[in-house]
């Protein structure tokens, strides 16, 4: 029961940030949120300009030798909170149950990986699903995935509008080298 309320917590602020942290992400673009760095990446969590800042280093043209777009979103402040409390009550606890399992791979990857249900990480497809299943759930509207990006988009366009008008567009482009998330 209890794993099936922290997947739904995990659904519904997945839901809250593709909706309010400004142009979303395909679904396969989540795949490379990491919560931490890694010996091979570094982390997409960052904390910037009084808030959570994703900073997305994947693009769907990576992998024809196109360069990397780097992409930072942020989360709108009423989130931050519910982030941070869901990384350490929820999150930590799913991390030391599948240790005490002896799920290595487990425990790493919840610490690890932003998109992970049931102790696996998610493809695009996954993502795509999850997106439209808990949308379903709260708003009963039957969408296509392209419908929630142009939802998100215009939301998240909006969210940005707000924070321009509180900080320069400068120093929301760039992650500090300080920062910590």
């Amino acid at each position: 029961m209890w794993v099936k309320a922290a997947d739904y917590m995990h659904a519904l602020l997945f839901l809250l940030m593709h909706f309010t942290a400004g142009s979303p992400p395909r679904g396969e673009e989540y795949r490379s949120y990491l919560l931490r760095n890694t010996k091979h990446s570094k982390r997409t969590f960052y904390w910037s300009a009084d808030t959570i800042m994703t900073f997305q280093r994947y693009h769907k043209g990576a992998n024809v030798g196109r360069p990397v777009k780097l992409t930072p979103r942020f989360l709108p402040p009423e989130l931050n909170s519910l982030f941070i409390e869901y990384m350490l009550l929820v999150r930590s606890v799913q991390s030391f149950i599948a240790g005490l399992r002896g799920n290595i791979d487990a425990t790493r990857q919840h610490m690890d990986l932003w998109v992970i249900q049931r102790d696996v990480a998610m493809d695009g497809e996954d993502v795509s699903r999850l997106v439209t299943t808990a949308f379903l759930e709260r708003a009963n509207l039957d969408l296509g995935i392209a419908d929630y990006r142009h939802l998100a988009a215009y939301f998240g366009s909006a969210i940005k509008q707000s924070y321009c008008m509180k900080f320069p567009i400068d120093e929301m482009s760039r992650p500090s080298s300080t920062t910590a998330a």
